[in-house]
């Protein structure tokens, strides 16, 4: 279920997870995010579920409408 526009989120999200949301609605994969930040592809996973979770998103894609819904992102 995704928060309505009106709703603030709880607990910010972290930078890393802002421009990961960035990134993915940019078109990037999971591999592509943690080659350019040369990290794990399992951080990057890790990054986007909690994104998700505080987004109230049921999938990554569903996160990226959410982010993009309330201005977390552009």
């Amino acid at each position: 279920m995704l928060l309505p526009a009106n709703l603030s989120l709880l607990s910010p999200l972290t930078r890393r997870e802002i421009e990961t949301l960035q990134l993915i609605a940019n078109g990037a994969t999971s591999r592509q995010i943690a080659d350019d930040q040369n990290i794990t592809t399992g951080t990057i996973k890790n990054c986007v579920w909690r994104a998700t979770v505080e987004l109230g998103a049921d999938s990554r894609t569903q996160a990226v409408a959410a982010a993009l819904r309330l201005g977390i992102i552009k």
